[in-house]
């Protein structure tokens, strides 16, 4: 968590692995974990991620079988809690 907040506090543009809001990546739009472009706004971006076409129906049969609604929910509060921080940390 150190070095994500250390990535967005000064901008940095770093590749990490983060959990965020997937839009339509490899057909799933949802909260999942990635490597990701980090800085001051977020996520910038998430990177390919170059898989068989076994390991993309081993992950959406996952995504199916964990509950999407919970999931997201946990997620996205989460997500909030984080920009909060970062907003309070920043303002001070």
């Amino acid at each position: 968590m150190e070095r994500i907040l250390e990535a967005i506090l000064r901008d940095e543009q770093a590749i990490l692995t983060v959990s965020s809001l997937l839009t339509e990546y490899h057909g799933i739009g949802e909260c999942a974990s990635g490597a990701s472009i980090v800085g001051r706004e977020g996520v910038r971006e998430t990177l390919p991620l170059h898989i068989s076409d076994e390991e993309l129906a081993l992950l959406r049969r996952w995504r199916k079988s964990c509950g999407r609604a919970r999931a997201g929910w946990v997620l996205r509060k989460a997500y909030r809690s984080l920009l909060q921080y970062v907003h309070v940390t920043c303002t001070v």
